[in-house]
């Protein structure tokens, strides 16, 4: 019989080890490290229809001219800002009209980030037909 030594019996790990430092690199530059970026088009809508389920939601309107609105009264975003933080909703709702600066849409959207999370839907606006 064949007496082995603790010398003799051994696992060599080189191999193994270069195989997982590969799989960690093909991960490591799979990965996206940038954040996605939106190209918003707001298109208008012959078939808008009001929608009164979101009660949690704030509604700010957006004018050609960038102006805000609620309820028809024209505010400034600093006065918008104030009435979000006071009213704290869950969701802000934005009508955005198609020729608004995209400025007024960014002040919106960190407003929306700041006091709801990020809870943002902006809706069409109703084409009137002619």
């Amino acid at each position: 019989m064949h007496d082995f030594d603790d010398d003799d019996l051994h696992v060599d790990l080189t191999s193994l080890i270069d195989v997982i430092f590969m799989l960690v690199i093909f991960f490591i530059m799979t990965m996206s490290f940038t954040l996605p970026e939106i190209e918003l088009n707001v298109p208008t809508s012959t078939t808008a229809e009001e929608n009164d389920a979101a009660s949690e939601s704030f509604t700010v309107s957006i004018d050609a001219t960038g102006a805000f609105f609620i309820n028809q009264k024209n505010l400034t975003l600093t006065e918008l800002q104030k009435i979000i933080e006071a009213e704290k909703p869950q969701s802000i709702t934005l009508y955005l009209d198609p020729k608004s600066p995209a400025q007024s849409f960014i002040d919106i959207s960190d407003l929306a980030r700041t006091y709801t999370s990020g809870k943002l839907v902006v809706k069409a606006v109703k084409r009137d037909e002619k």
